[in-house]
């Protein structure tokens, strides 16, 4: 049996580069988000909360917390990395008329 996998993850973020990695079947997902902090982290930063998708068969939102021999990825195979990035008002680009209230 392979311990070791090769997974491929496509970011939609940047020039939506497709980075390959090498990971033991017995790490968790989030593994995978560190690798990809390691090769893009500025724009791994506007992340709030990464996820990565399996867009093969059923489409499955990975949980970052399970191992990768539990989510049964093939080796080869291609995620998506999506999830929420956060939002940060930027005072030189805000339109003069735009009124923010707590209320």
């Amino acid at each position: 049996m392979t311990q070791q996998i090769t997974v491929n993850v496509k970011t939609l973020h940047g020039q939506r580069k497709t980075h390959s990695f090498q990971v033991s079947i017995f790490d968790k997902i989030d593994k995978i988000c560190d690798k990809l902090r390691e090769v893009e982290p500025e724009d791994m930063k506007a992340y709030s909360q990464p996820r990565l998708v399996y867009p093969v068969g059923k489409i499955r939102i990975l949980n970052l917390e399970d191992s990768i021999e539990k989510v049964e990825l093939k080796a080869n195979c291609t995620l998506v990395l999506m999830g929420l990035t956060s939002f940060v008002w930027d005072p030189n680009r805000m339109d003069r008329c735009l009124k923010v209230s707590l209320h």
